[in-house]
Formats: structure tokens, C-alpha cells, sequence
């Protein structure tokens, strides 16, 4: 047990950059930075990506967070965070389909 006489330090580093979703929020990180958007904003998320989709690009904003993202070539580029601090990665075509699906 760690107490105010002791202290503990483990090796850590940063992660690939990855898209994680589960019941409680989606997950974007770049590696070094990432955002959420909680599980209450799901549909929002999924109407975007929706709209990637069909339109091959969407800019969405939820009082001062962003959600977005454009088709490239054979992936998708999606951007997350607050207006003036986005983090963005890229998404194979497969990755991004899967997503949508999870998020449907």
C-alpha cells in the first residue's frame, strides 16, 4: 500500500496512435494526445460518421467540441477535440466502416 511515506514509479510510453469504443465514450488519440466523446453523445458521433460516409465529409460541433473527419483516398481522417485543439488520425476504409457499425 502506498502511503505518504512511500512512492511508486513505473516504465510507461506513449501508445500507438488508436480508436477505442466501448459502452462509456469513443477514444481518439493521436499517441501523445487523445479525446472522448462519452457514451451520452453516441448518436451525435454516429450521425457524423454517417454523413463522412455519404458526403464524404462532415465538420460537427457540440457546444464548443468538434467532431469530424473527410474521406482520403482509401481511409478517413477523423479530428476530435475543442475548437482550438483538435487531434486528428487516420483511419483505413475497413477501420472506419467497423466503427460505424459499433457506433450504430
Amino acid at each position: 500500500m502506498v502511503d505518504s511515506s512511500t512512492s511508486l514509479t513505473v516504465a510507461a510510453s506513449t501508445p500507438e496512435p488508436y480508436v477505442h469504443l466501448d459502452n462509456r465514450g469513443l477514444v481518439i488519440s493521436n499517441g501523445p494526445r487523445c479525446v472522448m466523446v462519452p457514451g451520452s453523445s453516441f448518436r451525435f458521433a454516429a450521425e457524423t460518421l454517417d454523413l463522412i460516409a455519404t458526403e464524404q465529409r462532415a465538420t460537427r460541433h457540440q457546444h464548443d467540441h468538434i467532431l469530424g473527419g473527410y474521406a482520403d483516398g482509401d481511409g478517413v481522417v477523423l479530428f476530435g477535440g475543442l475548437r482550438d485543439d483538435l487531434v486528428s488520425v487516420r483511419l483505413s476504409s475497413a477501420a472506419f466502416d467497423e466503427l460505424r457499425r459499433g457506433l450504430a
